[in-house]
């Protein structure tokens, strides 16, 4: 994969000893995967695709103040706007939020 940190590494003893180790409790695969059980390669893409459109919304040299998402205003040729909550970016600049 290309993303940063999505390689392991394992020495053949390390693997031995996942291997051999007990087994985990009844309700944690399902605590871990959720009710619906496995996903497709595809839904897992489809994640990673939408991720992408995620963004930090952060003071000047500063801190984050919130998140965003990248949207197209109304139909596909339109242009690309950042869609976040009011106290991130507001017209007053109220604390936390930014004026636009």
């Amino acid at each position: 994969m290309g993303l940063p940190g999505a390689e392991m590494d394992l020495s053949a003893p390390a693997v031995q000893a996942l291997h051999s180790a007990p087994a985990s409790e009844a309700g944690q695969l399902e605590a871990i995967l959720g009710g619906e059980g496995p996903v497709t390669w595809r839904w897992w893409q489809t994640g990673l695709e939408w991720a992408r459109a995620v963004c930090a919304v952060r003071e000047r040299l500063g801190g984050r103040i919130g998140t965003g998402f990248l949207v197209r205003a109304g139909d596909p040729a339109a242009e690309r706007l950042v869609l976040t909550n009011h106290h991130v970016v507001n017209d007053q600049g109220v604390s936390p939020g930014l004026p636009p």
